[in-house]
């Protein structure tokens, strides 16, 4: 417009023909907009959008009767918008996820890690917004880690043998798979898959230090139960490299306990079970190493067999 040219001189020096071209000021009697009618274009606090949350609370908690309740009342409101919906194909598919069978929580199980491996794009909830669609799972793998639990008690294991706290792992709950991994460990205590998952669960809600105890204890037991590509704690992964770079006869997982002892990281006095008998000689040096501990700390050194060996680890 002329008038915004007036930094390059007054409008009078416009060209003609550029003044001409500027569109006309629009008249000040424009008639104000007519509302929206459409409920797909509600604002967040009215129209289904209110109702589609309270929906979505329900299904991440496999709630099905309320699931069910909250869309017969958007249902009911806005027909026009629930007509272009999936909710009622999704709902029977929760009510499928959600199914009660009984004592046996492993058909639940298999349907929740199902549900989890298969994403939005096909199967169950197919074409869900994927953000829901993960939620609900996850949802769906804890419902499952703690159905095993009521059933079977603190030992409850998957049918692969993982402990059921692995479920809230996966579901991204650390601090209820702490809990869950930690009455596990105390139910099984020469488990080494309890006590390397816990050792996990641990890790991600940031208690370095038990985390890496539940780890070294783990190593102890069942060395062979850890595995490092699925651990995440980095204390550990410097210990399993010290022992790689010592060259030490066996795996690296063997001699954990051992070095985590000797740098001050994880007393082996501290740990709930003694090393059990027979196994790797990385084993055996932790036995050893735990009695010259204990006998230590309890003023009872004079059997000769500890004299070289405390002037070795001092």
């Amino acid at each position: 417009m002329p008038e915004q040219l007036t930094f390059f001189g007054a409008p009078e020096a416009v060209p003609e023909a550029i003044r001409e071209a500027a569109p006309p000021h629009p008249p000040d009697d424009l008639p104000t907009p007519a509302a929206v009618a459409d409920p797909r274009q509600c604002g967040l606090f009215e129209g289904p959008l209110a109702d589609i949350g309270a929906l979505e609370a329900a299904c991440e908690q496999l709630d099905v009767a309320t699931a069910r309740a909250v869309w017969r009342r958007a249902e009911q409101r806005f027909p026009e918008w629930a007509r272009d919906q999936s909710w009622p194909l999704w709902l029977d598919d929760l009510a499928w996820l959600a199914a009660d069978d009984g004592p046996d929580a492993s058909p639940l199980v298999a349907r929740a890690q199902a549900l989890a491996q298969t994403g939005p794009s096909s199967g169950r909830l197919a074409g869900m917004p994927a953000g829901l669609h993960d939620r609900i799972a996850r949802g769906a793998l804890a419902h499952a880690a703690w159905r095993l639990v009521a059933a079977h008690g603190p030992a409850a294991h998957l049918p692969d043998g993982r402990p059921a706290g692995c479920l809230l792992l996966l579901a991204g709950r650390a601090e209820e798979a702490a809990v869950m991994l930690a009455a596990a460990a105390a139910a099984l205590p020469y488990d080494g898959l309890v006590h390397a998952c816990l050792g996990e669960a641990l890790w991600r809600r940031g208690r370095r230090q038990p985390a890496l105890a539940a780890y070294v204890q783990a190593c102890l037991v069942a060395p062979e139960a850890v595995d490092e590509a699925e651990v995440t704690c980095a204390p550990l992964h410097d210990l399993l490299d010290r022992a790689a770079e010592l060259e030490l006869p066996g795996a690296a997982t063997e001699w954990v306990p051992v070095l985590a002892d000797l740098e001050g990281q994880v007393s082996l006095l501290e740990l709930a079970v003694e090393p059990p008998a027979g196994g790797p000689p990385a084993r055996e040096g932790a036995r050893l190493l735990r009695t010259y501990r204990r006998r230590r700390r309890d003023g009872a050194l004079s059997d000769s067999r500890f004299a070289l060996f405390g002037r070795v680890i001092g």
